[in-house]
């Protein structure tokens, strides 16, 4: 590796003077990258016990495309305790893996509803 350097160091392919700039940009979005990780929004997975990790189903009728999905999806993503979702239109089938400590399937419905849609728990 150090010979790789070397000649390119020599054949003017790696200026000294350029790679301060390159270390600058690399700490920026090391540090922005840092910051999204600890930010309040983001969910760690391995936070919660084992036991209080729950995955409920719902049948969310009235969806007509990718976007109704999609506009579900990012509500139920926006609720406290929801780990994680998944919602397809064609099937008209929501999972959501969640803390149950945190959220119960009455909020969740009530989130599917306040979407525009209308929702039933199939399995808890």
């Amino acid at each position: 590796m150090n010979a790789i350097y070397d000649k390119m160091k020599r054949s003017g392919g790696l200026r000294p003077a350029n790679t301060g700039i390159w270390t600058q940009i690399v700490t920026i979005v090391l540090l922005l990258l840092a910051g999204c990780a600890t930010s309040p929004t983001h969910r760690d997975p391995n936070s919660i016990s084992m036991a209080a990790e729950h995955t409920m189903r719902f049948k969310v009728s009235g969806m007509h495309c990718s976007g109704c999905s999609s506009g579900v999806r990012a509500e139920l993503l926006h609720t406290e305790g929801v780990l994680d979702a998944m919602v397809d239109y064609k099937s008209g089938l929501a999972v959501v893996r969640c803390d149950r400590k945190q959220v119960s399937a009455t909020q969740l419905l009530k989130v599917i509803e306040d979407a525009g849609f209308k929702g039933r728990l199939i399995t808890q």
